[in-house]
């Protein structure tokens, strides 16, 4: 089973995520987004950074800080985050481990 689902906030990918934890034969996911495609580039280039909204017809996806992505990082690692997150040496951005 894949699903194909828009990035958005997250919330769709985090679900199948959490049914693949629960045993749902989930083979993999496909994650469609438009020109605020923070979700995509967090997870291909390890870079988390808020940058400004673009407005499409996909307005259900254009988000630029996907909330539920918060969320898949705690389950991940149990990290408890904080609502400064993006508030760094860097406003508005985090990188991955070695970034």
């Amino acid at each position: 089973m894949v699903f194909s689902v828009p990035s958005g906030a997250f919330g769709n990918l985090f679900a199948g995520y959490l049914a693949r934890a629960m045993g749902l034969p989930v083979t993999g996911f496909v994650c469609a987004n438009n020109v605020n495609n923070a979700l995509s580039t967090a997870l291909t280039t390890g870079v988390f950074e808020k940058r400004p909204l673009r407005r499409t017809v996909s307005s259900a996806i254009d988000i630029v800080v996907p909330y539920n992505f918060w969320r898949f990082l705690y389950f991940l690692g149990g990290v408890i985050l904080t609502n400064h997150c993006l508030d760094g040496p860097i406003p508005g951005r985090r990188t991955g481990p070695g970034g």
